[in-house]
């Protein structure tokens, strides 16, 4: 079952097909189309999560590996955009995350087939090539959002499809989750 999560002014955070919820204990969940101007949302619900619920205080991680962390997910939910879903609007793409004993867990999932993570060139061998070899089959310059992702963060891990990533950052404060030893969440 899942329910509303209202933003920091109490509203719903819902406009037609952009929507919060908890599907399960300790996770928040954003679904939101696949149209690009929707990143700076899912950017700024990462950090109203951090600014107004607390979500990063007391998890060890200094404001630059907490930018970090935005990065590797604002890449990955663009790559889940404009590859996964391919562009379709009418597709859309979920972005959760869950703070765990010691861990912080992100995941991305979009609504495409999937793809071989190795498959994927290393943007730092030849880039110069890697960018003409985009640019010639009609593909943007870029192909660093898969290296941001696995610089910055403990694991990067795919679905065996390749559709949903699954990104976790330890959290040296946060080792007991603020639970005594025994007890549950």
């Amino acid at each position: 079952m899942s329910e509303r999560v209202s933003s920091g002014d109490g509203t719903p955070c819902d406009n037609g097909r952009l929507a919060v919820r908890t599907p399960a204990a300790g996770w928040i969940e954003l679904t939101a189309p696949s149209r690009h101007e929707y990143l700076d949302r899912i950017a700024s619900f990462v950090e109203k999560i951090d600014d107004e619920l607390g979500a990063f205080a007391g998890t060890g991680l200094d404001r630059e590996t907490r930018e970090e962390v935005k990065l590797a997910l604002t890449e990955i939910a663009s790559n889940a955009m404009e590859w996964g879903n391919r562009g379709d609007e009418s597709r859309s793409i979920h972005v959760s995350y869950g703070l765990f004993p010691g861990e912080l867990v992100l995941k991305v999932e979009d609504e495409g087939e999937g793809f071989d993570p190795a498959a994927v060139p290393d943007p730092t061998v030849r880039p110069a090539d890697l960018q003409r070899g985009r640019l010639a089959r009609g593909k943007r310059m870029g192909g660093f959002g898969l290296l941001v992702a696995r610089k910055v963060m403990d694991r990067v891990i795919h679905s065996e499809r390749g559709n949903c990533v699954l990104m976790t950052k330890s959290l040296p404060g946060r080792a007991d989750n603020g639970l005594q030893q025994g007890q549950t969440g």
